[in-house]
């Protein structure tokens, strides 16, 4: 019993210690603090609970215009979104390492400071295919935007055309691509999941084509599936009820969606604008498990016929036919090793 007390007086003198910091003294956080303090008995729970308390909501910026970096959203994200809507946006691969190497990467990227030059106008300009943007960032596909924002896409459309932005819009987007063009002002790029039907992935490309995309953005990430382990875990602890929204368990990931309906991939596919109107029935991924460089070869190839005997490609936006690989390989034994 004595011991039990003497770790009971430590542990508030220790608190107690922190308290007189500059750190918990401020005005970020040192009411809940004193709260804390003020309960009486500190037990462990009681500290992880006011510490996962404070990182959910002390400190949270309420407006844009209190931002100092781009990760000052991520917590008012977690505070705003779902578990599982929050995990969508936050997961890395594989226990996060991917997040991990990618803020590894870019801290080894510096800008380097001139002295004694002109900055008035500073001109970050970019030409990319004949165009020019105002800066070199581009805003990457993002699927599902109307999950986390009642526009959706339209709304990340007006924000990349006030700014002069490339935007590129997700195969499996909340918004058409039509709708996503008017609103940016500018033709937009098409991300291509191409499925593992070649007349689906030829009828997105033709329609992005049509609404004037001057680029396929061909994603490679999902052909082997993708260990989202902290979706994964926030799915878990997400207590709304899932199928509501989502009729469909798939998600291209390693794993389907916990609570959801039983549909396949035609129900997954029901509220993806750019894959409405076409016929699903024979499709069952994202990405097909079998493509490898040479699709990509296709898609790359010059006007008129491409490497592979059957493709073919018209048009602005260049595309082939990967089902022609399958008859190439069958009639030459000399592939290369990569086919």
């Amino acid at each position: 019993m004595n011991r039990a007390i003497d770790q009971v007086k430590t542990r508030r003198k220790f608190l107690q210690m922190l308290s007189a910091s500059p750190l918990l003294s401020s005005g970020l956080f040192a009411g809940s603090f004193a709260h804390l303090l003020a309960t009486g008995e500190v037990t462990e729970k009681k500290f992880l609970g006011w510490l996962n308390s404070f990182q959910q909501n002390e400190g949270v910026i309420s407006s844009p215009d209190q931002a100092f970096d781009v990760m000052d959203f991520e917590a008012a994200a977690r505070k705003a979104l779902p578990p599982a809507h929050f995990g969508y946006l936050a997961t890395g691969v594989d226990d996060d390492g991917t997040v991990r190497a990618n803020r590894e990467g870019y801290s080894h990227i510096q800008i380097r400071a001139r002295r004694l030059i002109n900055v008035e106008d500073i001109d970050m300009s970019v030409n990319l295919f004949g165009t020019k943007w105002s800066t070199p960032i581009v805003l990457s596909p993002v699927s599902a935007q109307k999950a986390f924002h009642p526009e959706g896409e339209v709304a990340l459309a007006r924000a990349a055309r006030a700014k002069g932005q490339l935007m590129m819009l997700s195969t499996v987007a909340t918004t058409s691509i039509e709708e996503a063009t008017a609103a940016a002002g500018t033709p937009v790029w098409q991300q291509l999941y191409p499925t593992n039907v070649w007349e689906v992935s030829r009828a997105i490309v033709k329609r992005a084509e049509a609404a004037g995309s001057p680029a396929i953005v061909l994603t490679v990430d999902l052909q082997e599936g993708s260990n989202r382990e902290t979706l994964f875990r926030a799915q878990l602890v997400d207590k709304r009820e899932c199928a509501a929204c989502h009729k469909s368990a798939y998600t291209g990931f390693a794993r389907g969606r916990p609570k959801a309906g039983t549909g396949g991939f035609t129900e997954y596919a029901a509220r993806k604008p750019m894959l409405n109107g076409l016929d699903l029935s024979k499709v069952t991924a994202v990405q097909p498990p079998n493509m490898n460089s040479r699709y990509r070869d296709c898609q790359a190839a010059p006007q008129g016929h491409c490497h592979a005997g059957r493709c073919t490609t018209s048009g602005r936006t260049r595309r082939g036919r990967p089902d022609g690989l399958e008859s190439r390989r069958a009639r030459r034994r000399d592939s290369s090793p990569d086919d």
